[in-house]
């Protein structure tokens, strides 16, 4: 049947013959075995095929170390198809062994490595180690790295040219799909909702909650404060990379905490929203950098954003006390605009982060007649307006947009620079989602209805306390003098309580002589008890008296000049946080005169896409109609050359018009209606019109809101 094989090593390297000779040396053990213990009858066909298959297998290789290059020669003497041959090389190659009759090949590591990545996981799983999706990818693509580097060299050794050329191909990372079947097959599954509070359920009772209005917000705090002089900031994290997929064993109810050395790759945005028009420009804090990388200074400039930069990319004491003199200095601002009253005092609304224990916060608030309470700890999600009405749909918003402008950029790049996007980018692509998800999920009547739903303004604690979540306990408390944290936490805290008015004395000393003229018809009671009791009302009443005296404010109303065409030049600082509310008040304008408004995100284009959308009936586009408004001003120069002055030239704005992203202006607008034969109508706030364009042409009309964006109205 099978003979002993007594082969002589040719001339080769000592690691070379060692192989030879060991392989044939194993396959003498397995015909030695075969002849001295012969299966049963049933199971012989099987049992001689996986003996005698590893048998081939060994001595194909050997054969091949003899004669590398030579793979004919193994196929014909023992009578194997070369494709069989190759496969044979290439899973010695890939260390792992061949077995006959199985025609597939290991997909992108071998059995033996994917046991050893399994067991890697199980062990840090149970360690409670912090482990997701792409690390279980990095893994994999590390074993595929150390399994390629062997093969390569095994496949020099046998010289074949194929199998080299194979090897010598960069590891790509396996896909998704890969990852989960892996996941299902060991056992092991992904939560997203991993380093949850547990404190938040426990402190969703009403007791808590009632001790907070009684103790700290009581009424003396909104004491002169209107609807406009109601702050509220908080911090949100945001990811580059998108939520992370924590793996662990099924069964179990939670993977691991998320460390915080896994937030690399994040950034805090910190908005701050009122009850009326104005509000703060958000706050971005950056992580592990030195200073403001050039790409972000666009926003800083616009004043869409303030850039901070801490070392864990979180705010610390010194951002929130920079923070707090920004805020006093803005809600200066606001007094000098007669936005606020000189006089007017201004409440803010902070969470219970230990930042807030800066020493020198208190003394700005109090110069800066600001107001600053705490909310209670694990109770954000309730009587927080920001939490409640605005950081849910900003999630989901920022996410939306986050993919789709990533996706965006993907198919613009070469497969090869997909694989791994520059950080920079990402960051840039994240600040831009996060600024345009804030404007459209924060306006005014969403953080109106923020404020009241919490019951902050105005004043009403049974709005919280009647939500389904809360544990009505009021006939046993579980808080009855508060939830306070043990830890370095500010929540619950008054860092800046309202200002107490003195009274004249002619007032107290008038209403003191007449309670006390009334108290005297009472000879029971002792003058000294008396007088305490009257002076106890006197000074309960003062805070009523306060908000009854406060001046009237008188806000001068803006007169325009027709003839200065505001719309001619965009402002050259971009308040682009007044463009919502703008638009909210110019839609409600147009709506009592039978129109409406369509908006768009135009990136700089939104002046073509209000034009083309005028023009729809023409099918005509945003890029149409700016690069042939831009080719007749540069071939009519002579009849638009009075719109420019030594400050740009007239060749020079029409080439930098033509690109993609540049803000549109009103001297575009007479090559527009000579163009097109139309007569444009511009519509502001309180409406104020402008025209351009000869009277007999049809009408086109666009809304221009805060000086630097444009939307259609229609009157269909």
């Amino acid at each position: 049947m099978w003979k002993q094989y007594t082969w002589t090593v040719p001339q080769c390297t000592n690691s070379t013959a060692l192989i030879v000779t060991t392989c044939i040396k194993q396959f003498n053990q397995y015909i030695e075995y075969l002849g001295k213990r012969l299966p049963t009858k049933r199971s012989i066909r099987a049992t001689r095929s996986q003996r005698i298959g590893a048998s081939i297998f060994w001595l194909v290789i050997a054969c091949l170390l003899a004669n590398p290059g030579h793979p004919t020669l193994a196929a014909r003497d023992y009578g194997l198809p070369i494709r069989t041959v190759y496969d044979i090389c290439k899973l010695w190659c890939r260390q792992t062994n061949y077995v006959v009759d199985h025609i597939k090949l290991p997909s992108y590591v071998t059995p033996e490595r994917v046991a050893k990545v399994a067991d890697q996981i199980y062990q840090d799983i149970h360690e409670s180690r912090y482990v997701t999706e792409d690390d279980i990818s990095e893994r994999f693509l590390n074993a595929r790295r150390q399994e390629l580097s062997v093969a390569l060299v095994r496949s020099q050794q046998l010289r074949l040219t194929g199998l080299i050329k194979q090897f010598r191909l960069k590891a790509v990372p396996p896909s998704i799909e890969y990852v989960r079947l892996f996941a299902r097959n060991h056992n092991i599954m992904f939560n997203t909702n991993q380093g949850i509070d547990p404190n938040r359920l426990s402190a969703q009772c009403a007791s808590n909650i009632h001790n907070w209005f009684a103790t700290i917000y009581t009424p003396d705090f909104l004491v002169g404060v209107r609807e406009r002089g109601i702050f509220n900031m908080d911090e949100i994290s945001l990811s580059f990379e998108g939520k992370d997929r924590v793996a662990k064993e099924r069964g179990t109810r939670r993977g691991p905490q998320k460390p915080i050395a896994k937030l690399g790759k994040h950034l805090t945005f910190c908005p701050t929203i009122s009850a009326g028009v104005r509000y703060l420009p958000p706050l971005i804090i950056l992580s592990n950098l030195t200073r403001v990388p050039k790409n972000l200074v666009q926003f800083i400039e616009s004043n869409q954003i303030t850039i901070s930069i801490s070392n864990s990319g979180f705010i610390n004491e010194e951002i929130f006390f920079t923070w707090i003199q920004n805020f006093a200095n803005w809600i200066q601002e606001l007094r000098n605009q007669n936005y606020l009253n000189a006089q007017e005092p201004v409440l803010l609304l902070l969470d219970g982060h230990y930042s807030r224990n800066h020493p020198g916060v208190q003394d700005i608030l109090e110069r800066a007649n600001i107001r600053a309470i705490t909310l209670p700890g694990a109770l954000t999600q309730i009587i927080q307006p920001l939490d409640v009405a605005v950081f849910r749909s900003f999630r989901a918003c920022y996410k939306k947009l986050m993919r789709q402008r990533l996706n965006e950029f993907k198919k613009t790049l070469h497969l090869r620079d997909i694989i791994k996007i520059n950080e920079s980018l990402k960051r840039e692509l994240s600040i831009q989602c996060a600024i345009d998800s804030f404007q459209q999920c924060s306006t005014q009547q969403t953080r109106s209805n923020g404020f009241r739903i919490t019951g902050i303004y105005p004043r009403d604690e049974q709005m919280p306390i009647h939500q389904e979540q809360i544990r009505q306990d009021y006939s046993n408390p579980e808080f009855p003098e508060g939830r306070h944290p043990s830890n370095q936490q500010a929540s619950c805290k008054v860092i800046a309580g309202p200002q107490k008015r003195k009274r004249n004395n002619s007032e107290v000393e008038t209403e003191f002589d007449k309670q006390v003229e009334i108290k005297r018809q009472i000879p029971d009671k002792k003058s000294s008890i008396i007088k305490k009791e009257i002076r106890e009302r006197i000074l309960k009443r003062v805070r009523y008296d306060y908000e009854q005296q406060l001046p009237v404010i008188i806000v001068p109303i803006q007169v325009i000049d027709l003839k200065s065409r505001l719309y001619m030049r965009n402002i050259q600082v971009q308040t682009q946080n007044s463009v919502p509310d703008e638009i909210e008040i110019m839609r409600q304008e147009v709506q009592l005169i039978g129109g409406t408004i369509r908006n768009n995100r135009g990136m700089g284009n939104c002046l073509f896409f209000a034009i083309a959308d005028q023009l729809h009936r023409l099918g005509v586009t945003a890029a149409t109609v700016r690069r042939d408004a831009c080719q007749y001003l540069l071939d009519h120069m002579q009849e638009n050359i009075e719109l420019f002055d030594e400050t740009e030239s007239i060749e020079n704005y029409g080439k930098r018009m033509q690109q993609n992203g540049e803000y549109g202006d009103g001297r575009i607008f007479r090559a527009i209606c000579n163009l097109y034969h139309v007569r444009i109508r511009i519509r502001m706030i309180n409406n104020v019109t402008f025209e351009q364009g000869d009277d007999h042409d049809p009408i086109i009309e666009i809304g221009y809101v805060s000086r630097m964006h444009y939307v259609s109205i229609r009157f269909d």
